[in-house]
């Protein structure tokens, strides 16, 4: 992750991106003499909003210098802020701190966060190109979904279709999971990658925005399926 990134985070959002974080893990560690650091796994995340403050519990029991700074890093929205000496107190693998005054990490998704679908489930979209001039013939086409936010789709096409696709070409989307939507939504390629996981030699990973926000219990549905990006 590209520390230019990120970004500092508005304080008041900071206890909805704890409790979202919780779920997803991290690490702290403390830098040492020669630019040793002594990394530590975190398990799990509390809040307090009594009193404001996390606690951390860690996989491994802590072993700190007090007179040294600490830094705790979060998976989701690769949070990441600073403890100086005296903000925080260790009882074994537990780490006890006040509410960071600032914190750093990745802005939000206008699209919201997005869901990673394992390629072992197969899911499919169903969708056809609208034509790009008058005449053009155009096919329904089936392709893989790997990931879904509330208002697009990241899908792959082979080698042996790419060529089909252009930036900003318009589809008409049917349905999902072999599941029809309640009515058709549009979408239009706003990026295509011919790098990333999950890709055949040669194929093409496309991003899909939707005019329009996928149903509820569409969307509700898949995400079940998914895994929650950990990254904005």
């Amino acid at each position: 992750m590209r520390m230019d990134s990120l970004r500092y985070l508005n304080p008041s959002n900071f206890i909805e991106l704890f409790s979202t974080a919780s779920l997803y893990g991290g690490c702290l560690w403390q830098s040492h003499e020669m630019g040793q650091k002594n990394v530590n796994e975190i398990v799990s995340i509390f809040i307090c909003q009594i009193d404001n403050t996390l606690t951390i519990h860690c996989k491994n029991n802590l072993e700190v210098h007090y007179d040294h700074a600490l830094f705790v890093k979060l998976n989701y929205r690769s949070l990441l802020f600073r403890l100086r000496p005296g903000d925080y107190k260790i009882e074994g693998p537990i780490l006890i701190c006040r509410m960071p005054e600032k914190m750093i990490g990745l802005e939000r998704r206008p699209g919201g966060d997005r869901f990673l679908l394992p390629s072992v489930l197969d899911i499919s979209v169903s969708l056809k190109k609208m034509e790009r001039y008058f005449g053009e013939i155009t096919f329904e086409l089936e392709l893989r979904v790997i990931d879904v936010s509330e208002q697009g789709l990241g899908v792959t096409v082979t080698m042996f279709n790419k060529h089909i696709f252009k930036h900003h070409d318009r589809f008409n989307i049917y349905s999902i999971d072999n599941k029809s939507l309640k009515r058709p939504i549009t979408g239009v390629i706003c990026y295509m990658n011919s790098k990333g996981p999950g890709l055949k030699t040669g194929g093409v990973r496309l991003g899909l925005k939707l005019h329009s926000p996928l149903d509820s219990e569409t969307f509700n549905y898949l995400k079940k399926k998914g895994h929650r990006v950990l990254h904005a």
